[in-house]
């Protein structure tokens, strides 16, 4: 049977639970927080913060210490989150089609990935796939090379050794490439 009590901030009646009586003394968090922090407290000053939603640009009210203040509901924080992933994404669409990045940015794992179904993690020029291989730039960045997929092939380890060691020629390798 619920017990019915009087708001300590807004005068409210409001309802809790038998157990509940000794912990609860307000109606909502927002009167907590003015009965933690408001009437006098120096450290209140407007505990609740102001600003315009990300996605809609509705001003909505926050309490910094309960969420941070940049979507006004759930519905525009997924709408924000979609973005995020889309933009991301597209990213990675830009480099898998051979749009060169910055130098700073590296060959990401997501791409690898990728890479490697699309050419059945095989070696281009023996075929071994027994266990995941390795992805070979053709031209190293510290010569220059980018991180396209025009740049890479996929060889074992032994025949990316040998091609790092210069044992084998960069024309075959660009021909294995060309190949594929």
């Amino acid at each position: 049977m619920p017990v019915t009590l009087k708001c300590l901030v807004c005068g409210k009646d409001f309802k809790v639970k038998p157990s509940h009586v000794k912990k609860r003394h307000t109606c909502s968090n927002q009167c907590g927080y003015k009965r933690l922090y408001g009437s006098g407290n120096p450290n209140w000053k407007g505990a609740e913060k102001s600003t315009s939603c990300a996605i809609c640009g509705k001003l909505f009210s926050f309490y910094p210490s309960v969420q941070i203040g940049k979507y006004c509901s759930l519905q525009c924080k997924h709408e924000g989150q979609r973005r995020l992933l889309l933009k991301r994404y597209e990213g990675k669409q830009k480099f898998a089609t051979g749009e060169n990045y910055s130098s700073t940015n590296s060959f990401r794992a997501s791409v690898a990935r990728h890479f490697r179904v699309v050419h059945l993690d095989k070696c281009a020029i023996c075929g071994w796939d027994q266990t995941p291989n390795d992805i070979c730039h053709i031209i190293s960045s510290k010569e220059g090379g980018k991180d396209v997929l025009d740049n890479v092939v996929i060889l074992c380890p032994n025949h990316h050794r040998m091609y790092d060691l210069g044992l084998m020629q960069r024309e075959y390798i660009i021909s294995l490439v060309r190949s594929q």
